[in-house]
């Protein structure tokens, strides 16, 4: 059975499809197949941001410190608290606009997700950091201390909360930033 859970492991990340070799597996065993796959196929479609995305504004909420957000995948843990360790997956990324801001979630205004900086993703390593600690930029601060555990967000933040008028090895000064952030563990 074990050999057959690790077959279908690897099916599961690497195709759609499911094979179970029904001579081996009970029908919870397949019961549970199912809904893993599902899992992960719905995690494919509706969590991945990639160049050339266009997204609707309208379909964001604005906050007062000037950050714009979409709730991608609910989280269902605890917000974190200032202090704690904090496990993320992101995948950032430039856009076309020059200046976005909480107006535009109104005027049905659209914005290109253009050049993919950084991603733990793509390393398949999660980045760890402390809350508070001023180790990352502030819109990271502010966003991340807002959501579940659990939840992915789609987040666009100003560049006066992102690295404001300096320029780093491939984001531009003054350079509003898209981040797809899921927020796995705070401990």
């Amino acid at each position: 059975m074990n050999k057959n859970i690790v077959l279908l492991s690897t099916i599961l990340l690497g195709t759609n499809s499911i094979v179970i070799d029904a001579k081996d597996a009970s029908t919870n065993d397949v019961k549970n197949n199912v809904e893993i796959q599902k899992k992960v196929t719905k995690t494919k479609e509706s969590t991945a941001l990639k160049t050339g995305d266009v997204l609707n504004l309208s379909e964001f909420t604005g906050t007062n410190s000037g950050i714009i957000y979409k709730i991608v995948k609910k989280g269902t843990g605890e917000k974190p608290v200032q202090g704690e360790n904090l496990v993320v997956h992101y995948s950032g990324y430039l856009t076309g606009s020059d200046l976005i801001n909480k107006k535009d979630l109104k005027k049905n205004k659209t914005v290109t997700v253009t050049k993919k900086f950084d991603s733990s993703l793509d390393r398949n390593m999660p980045f760890n950091f402390k809350l508070g600690a001023r180790q990352v930029i502030t819109g990271w601060e502010i966003s991340l201390a807002d959501m579940k555990i659990g939840e992915t967000r789609i987040v666009i933040l100003p560049a006066h909360l992102a690295y404001g008028n300096r320029a780093t090895s491939q984001i531009p000064a003054d350079s509003p930033l898209i981040f797809e952030i899921t927020l796995i563990k705070a401990s």
